[in-house]
């Protein structure tokens, strides 16, 4: 993923290493100094938690989520 910054309860999949690989969640925070977004709080789905992830190992979907699909 590139500079771009993902939305808030966008869907999103992980990638990379993490033994979280393939699984989808929704963005639910963002962590940023100085304009320069380091990652992001994401609710994996099938876990029911949020965890932290680098903003390199998340790809978003295309498909946005409100609010009150992610509770």
């Amino acid at each position: 993923m590139k500079n771009e910054r993902l939305g808030f309860f966008q869907e999103v999949e992980i990638g990379t290493t993490s033994p979280y690989r393939g699984m989808k969640g929704s963005v639910v925070g963002v962590t940023e100094e100085d304009g320069v977004i380091n990652g992001y709080a994401i609710l994996v789905h099938a876990e029911s938690r949020v965890l932290y992830f680098d903003k390199h190992e998340v790809a978003p979907t295309g498909l946005p989520r409100s609010r009150d699909s992610v509770d």
